[in-house]
């Protein structure tokens, strides 16, 4: 399917991401254009016919990393981001330990696509640095953050 190491988006992650994805509402985010899941997998521990197995769960130990990447138009807001906690929870929830919560305020909407849906490309580099038009971005890599210190993540350009 593919070489261990040697490509980040494969048909097992995609595959796997999609089954993922169904377990989060990111059409109740106010505002959002748009959002993607992304999970690497271990390809060693789990094969595409596990995938496909009916109630077959994906654990901690078959996952490299797991994220989450949002583009939200306008500035931030609370509501939004009450929204985007909300996600952030659910996404924690799964038990993943390496965890990746990326959402962006504003911005040029056809970057903002670009990144979404590129971002095992782009990722590696900061959003508001491929988009400066971007007004605010929030990182997470923490689990269980309150929501307090959720918020305080935002960085405003």
């Amino acid at each position: 399917m593919s070489n261990p190491g040697k490509y980040m988006d494969t048909y097992l992650n995609a595959y796997a991401a999609k089954l993922i994805s169904n377990k989060f509402n990111y059409n109740s985010i106010t505002n959002v254009q748009f959002a993607k899941t992304y999970i690497n997998l271990r390809s060693r521990e789990v094969s595409l016919e596990d995938l496909q197995k009916d109630n077959f769960v994906i654990t901690n130990d078959m996952v490299i990393n797991f994220s989450s990447i949002i583009s939200i138009l306008g500035d931030v807001s609370e509501e939004a981001l009450v929204e985007l906690y909300d996600v952030y929870t659910e996404q924690v929830a799964l038990g993943y330990k390496r965890n990746v919560f990326v959402a962006s305020f504003g911005g040029d909407p056809v970057k903002s696509e670009k990144y979404v849906n590129s971002y095992a490309i782009y990722g590696i580099r900061n959003w508001e640095v491929y988009d400066e038009s971007v007004k605010a971005v929030i990182v997470v890599t923490d689990n269980g953050l309150s929501y307090e210190e959720f918020r305080h993540r935002v960085i405003y350009r």
